[in-house]
């Protein structure tokens, strides 16, 4: 079983057409997670971060470090500090701002032939992704009698 040391991993300018985060990735077969942070060594951190982006995985964010401001859409912007958690479903419009230096984990999902550094597709893939997509029957998603989530709170 591979263990990874984040110091040990190559850092990499994650999607920068619309950001100035900088990251180390480590991907498996489905699932990717990532060491992001953005730090400007030439200003004070401020208000830099992702402009409003959207992409076809799910995405899970997790606040180690600093604080910065999130908002999905054109909803009201919020914050978030470390150890707060928020998700992000595929598709969904959102950016982030800093309020001070801040660093992050995120977990998202793998899509073939779309990638996590870029947001470019490979020739194909993304009319394949679509056909998954449109086939994707909502009222199948976590059934509300499924005994597995029991108690989950869902």
């Amino acid at each position: 079983m591979p263990k990874y040391t984040w110091e040990d991993l190559t850092e990499y300018p994650i999607t920068p057409g619309y950001s100035v985060a900088q990251g180390r990735v480590i991907a498996g077969e489905m699932i990717a997670v990532m060491k992001n942070w953005y730090i400007n060594p030439h200003k004070d951190g401020k208000g830099i971060g992702a402009n409003q982006h959207c992409h076809p995985e799910e995405m899970w964010i997790i606040l180690t470090q600093g604080e910065c401001e999130f908002r999905e859409g054109d909803g009201e912007w919020g914050t978030l500090k470390p150890g707060d958690v928020h998700f992000i479903p595929p598709y969904v419009m959102h950016e982030v701002r800093a309020t001070e230096p801040y660093e992050f984990i995120a977990i998202k999902n793998l899509i073939n032939g779309h990638s996590i550094y870029n947001t470019t597709w490979e020739p194909g893939a993304k009319e394949a992704w679509q056909k998954v997509v449109d086939a994707y029957d909502e009222s199948k998603k976590f059934p509300n009698n499924d005994p597995w989530f029991e108690g989950s709170g869902r």
